[in-house]
């Protein structure tokens, strides 16, 4: 970090102000410094302090006017030859609020995110792992199942005993 002094007088301490993370000290004016500045912890775009693993740059726009206030350190993405997309990795909300999360995406279907507490990313890595001896056709009967099952739950009259 640059260090800058108020006043330089060669033989007097004097007042050092750290300009990179202003803390102010005093030396003599040619000896070495004895602050040692530690780096910045890099913020969101809200002020919340990134957690050590954040890898984002909360300055990058996304698309028309979208910058990310979520915390992340990144994700795997698994592209299809069709080009569609599956990603998982792990996020925080950005007031860090909630504790880490596992965050899973994918380019078909309902858009956006699913996030889930540890124990239930295990599940589904588990689930996922399985599913990678099933034939396509197999894969698509239980995507169908679980859109029907989130169908059934949403509907008031699914409510309803028979």
């Amino acid at each position: 970090m640059t260090i800058t002094a108020d006043t330089a007088k060669p033989d007097e301490w004097t007042e050092y102000t750290c300009t990179g993370c202003g803390a102010t000290y005093s030396a003599l004016p040619h000896a070495r410094s004895p602050h040692q500045c530690a780096p910045a912890t890099p913020t969101n775009r809200n002020g919340h302090p990134c957690p050590p693993w954040c890898t984002i740059d909360h300055e990058e726009e996304r698309g028309p006017g979208l910058v990310f206030s979520h915390h992340s350190d990144g994700a795997t993405f698994i592209r299809t030859p069709a080009w569609d997309y599956v990603a998982a990795g792990r996020v925080q909300i950005g007031d860090n609020s909630g504790g880490p999360q596992v965050s899973v995406t994918s380019s078909s279907g309902v858009a956006g995110a699913l996030w889930l507490k540890a124990h239930d990313a295990e599940k589904l890595a588990g689930a996922v792992e399985v599913l990678a001896a099933a034939a396509p056709d197999q894969i698509r009967e239980l995507a169908a199942a679980i859109r029907k099952a989130a169908a059934q739950i949403t509907d008031p009259e699914a409510w309803a005993f028979e």
